[in-house]
C-alpha cells in the first residue's frame, strides 16, 4: 500500500503482506541511517495511521481519488497523416513511417506558449485502455507542451499488461526507437529526465506489480537522477540498469 508522510510529503510504497503491522524500516529516515534495517516504524492499516519512533514522523494512507476524476480528456482528431518533412525527420533518427502509424504519431499545427504562436507540430498521443488521455506536442525548436489538464500518464502504458518485462526509458524518441527495435514492452516517462515527481506513478503503481522494469535513461545528472527515483518506487529488487 501507499502512505504519505505528514513532514515531507512524499509518498512511500509499504509491503504489508510482508511485515503485517509489526515494526519494520521507517520509508523516510532509513537510508540516512547507520542501521538501515532498524525497525522503528510501524503502521496500522485498520487506522490507517503510522510512526516512527526514531524520525518522529507520522503517516497517513495516500489515496488519488480526487486527484483522478478532476483530469479533461482530449478529443481525438483520427488524423494520422504527417508531413514529408516529419518523415524525413524520423527517417534520419532510424524510425520508419510503419512505427510513427503504429504509435498514432501525426503532424498538426498548435499555439506553442514558449513562441506565442501557432507552428506545425509532431504529436505523440498517449493512450490509456485504447483511450486517448493526453497529447504531446513538440515543434522543430524542441519545444513541448502537455494537453491542459490531461492526466499525467506514462507514453505506451497499455503495453504494461501484456508484459512482464517493462523498459522505461525518458521520453517519446527514445520509446520510438525501442519499439523500431522491435521492443514492444517501452513506455516514457511524460515530463522528461528533469522531472522526477513521479506523483502520476501512483494511480497505476498497482499495474507494475511482479513487473521486472529496465530502466534506460541517459547517462547524465538528469538521467541518473530519474534513475534513482524509478529505483526507489519501484524497489532496487524489480530493477535492472540498461547501460547504453
Amino acid at each position: 500500500m501507499q502512505i504519505v508522510s505528514l513532514n515531507t510529503k512524499e509518498i512511500y510504497d509499504i509491503d504489508i503482506r510482508k511485515y503485517g503491522e509489526n515494526a519494520m524500516p521507517c520509508p523516510e529516515c532509513s537510508k540516512d541511517r547507520n542501521k538501515k534495517k532498524a525497525k522503528s516504524f510501524s503502521f496500522n492499516a485498520t487506522k490507517k495511521f503510522g510512526f516512527c519512533h526514531h524520525c518522529q514522523t507520522k503517516f497517513v494512507e495516500y489515496t488519488t481519488e480526487v486527484i483522478k476524476k478532476d483530469f479533461i480528456k482530449p478529443i481525438w482528431k483520427n488524423k494520422t497523416d504527417l508531413t514529408d518533412g516529419a518523415v524525413q525527420w524520423f527517417e534520419k533518427r532510424g524510425i520508419t513511417q510503419d512505427t510513427l502509424v503504429k504509435m498514432k504519431v501525426y503532424s498538426d499545427v498548435e499555439y506553442m506558449p514558449q513562441i506565442q504562436k501557432e507552428t506545425g507540430v509532431i504529436c505523440f498521443p498517449y493512450f490509456m485502455d485504447g483511450e486517448l488521455t493526453n497529447i504531446k506536442f513538440r515543434d522543430k525548436e524542441k519545444n513541448f507542451k502537455l494537453v491542459k489538464d490531461a492526466e499525467l500518464i506514462f507514453y505506451n502504458i497499455d503495453c504494461v499488461k501484456n508484459n512482464n518485462e517493462i523498459i522505461i526509458v525518458e521520453g517519446e524518441m527514445d520509446c520510438l526507437s525501442y519499439i523500431q527495435a522491435g521492443f514492444d514492452n517501452c513506455i516514457s516517462v511524460p515530463n522528461g529526465a528533469s522531472a522526477t515527481n513521479l506523483e502520476y506513478l501512483n494511480n497505476y503503481i498497482e499495474l507494475f506489480d511482479e513487473k521486472t522494469i529496465y530502466i534506460s535513461t541517459d547517462a547524465d545528472i538528469k538521467g541518473y537522477e530519474l534513475r534513482a527515483e524509478l529505483i526507489r518506487r519501484f524497489g532496487q529488487e524489480r530493477c535492472k540498469i540498461i547501460k547504453l
